[in-house]
């Protein structure tokens, strides 16, 4: 039994109220019973005592867990003007909860390992695979005294007893820089179709057979030479992509690629395309780099138990295809970009424009179930149920 992690993960530190964005807002901040009465026993400030003391609620949907309630503003009561957390200033991090105490990190569980990361919506990881072309590296961590513990056996059962090996076979592929991350992606989606056919014909165990078979086939001349010559849609992009942004994700920048008349102008697109690659320059690891971060967020391909592995990479694409688009829309304007969400506001410029779209769009979807599940439905209400339709999204 081991860790499986980016290189970035043992050096995340939080950056307190240096941060560019902050997460003691708009988010849930679920307590358990016990961490909620262990803070209550604490010696502190009258100050302190009157917040803690008002500050939760019974979450109602978990016997013995407790929310704290956000301000007008939704914001952590705890909070103080400077952005820190009056608890932790007080009393010690020890007095938080597990969830203030974790965030960015999360793991899942493989049957060989425990695969970690940090979630994208937090700044100080986007900057890292920015600035960090080598961020991503999967490596493998010793877990002190608890080698060769046995992990969870009940995915044996389903295609889900693979969930390590698809990863690692996911996470080769975009990883390779021989290729470009957007083909790269493509032949994940047909790989995704093939194991979705094998699995529906429950015949599971062809599965690491069939893994075999999709890396010979990574670097087919004739296969790549077909996918790189598929054309930009345009019309696809913009109907499809927009949409997902403007009215599922709601969380976007794509109004700064509409003109006047206030439509999606591809002039401003290939404007925005171009100042992003100026402004990545020998940075260009960094689309690699979120690609790789989402499959670990969005667990590829096992994000929802009841979707087939095509639906969960589709949604995986589809992500990416939005978060890609969103980057272009806020390098083609040289104004300092304002962004208005959780009766917040952030002003960001240069490469700040970057790290906080990254972070605001990750927010708003890689966490967030009921907004993963919408995306999925609205792939098959327009029918991107191929391949040949999820290239079209990246390209």
């Amino acid at each position: 039994m081991y860790y499986r992690q980016p290189r970035y993960f043992k050096d995340f530190r939080c950056v307190g109220g240096e941060c560019l964005d902050n997460c003691c807002f708009g988010w849930r901040i679920d307590w358990r019973k016990d961490e909620v009465e262990r803070l209550k026993s604490a010696e502190m400030s009258a100050e302190l005592r009157g917040l803690v003391e008002s500050a939760f609620t019974e979450n109602g949907a978990m016997e013995g867990q407790f929310r704290i309630k956000l301000d007008d503003r939704a914001s952590c009561p705890f909070q103080t003007e400077d952005k820190l957390c009056r608890i932790q200033r007080e009393l010690g991090a020890e007095y938080l909860s597990s969830v203030c105490t974790t965030y960015p990190r999360h793991e899942n569980k493989s049957r060989e390992a425990i695969y970690r990361h940090c979630y994208t919506s937090c700044p100080v990881i986007i900057d890292a695979l920015l600035n960090n072309e080598n961020a991503s590296d999967l490596v493998n961590v010793n877990i002190e005294g608890d080698r060769g513990k046995k992990v969870d056996v009940r995915f044996d059962e389903t295609e889900r007893r693979y969930k390590g090996e698809l990863l690692d076979f996911y996470y080769e592929l975009i990883s390779d820089k021989r290729i470009s991350v957007e083909t790269a992606l493509i032949l994940g989606a047909l790989a995704a179709q093939k194991l979705t056919e094998i699995v529906a014909r429950k015949e599971l165990g062809r599965i690491p057979e069939a893994l075999k078979a999709f890396r010979r086939q990574f670097h087919n001349a004739e296969q790549l030479k077909a996918i790189e010559s598929i054309k930009p849609n345009y019309h696809l992009k913009f109907a499809f992509l927009a949409e997902l942004i403007e009215k599922v994700i709601e969380n976007g920048a794509t109004v700064l690629l509409r003109d006047e008349t206030g439509t999606l102008n591809v002039d401003l697109y290939n404007l925005g395309e171009r100042r992003l690659r100026e402004m990545l320059g020998k940075r260009e690891h960094f689309l690699r780099n979120l690609a790789l971060n989402l499959l670990l967020e969005f667990a590829v391909p096992f994000r929802f138990k009841d979707k087939t592995i095509f639906e969960n990479y589709s949604l995986y694409v589809a992500a990416f295809g939005c978060l890609k688009l969103n980057l272009i829309a806020v390098c083609s304007t040289d104004r300092a970009i304002n962004f208005n969400t959780y009766a917040q506001t952030f002003r960001y410029v240069g490469d700040d424009k970057l790290i906080g779209m990254s972070a605001i769009f990750c927010r708003g979807v890689c966490q967030a179930d009921d907004k993963a599940e919408a995306i999925i439905k609205r792939l098959s209400e327009n029918k991107f149920t191929s391949p040949a339709y999820l290239a079209l999204l990246v390209k």
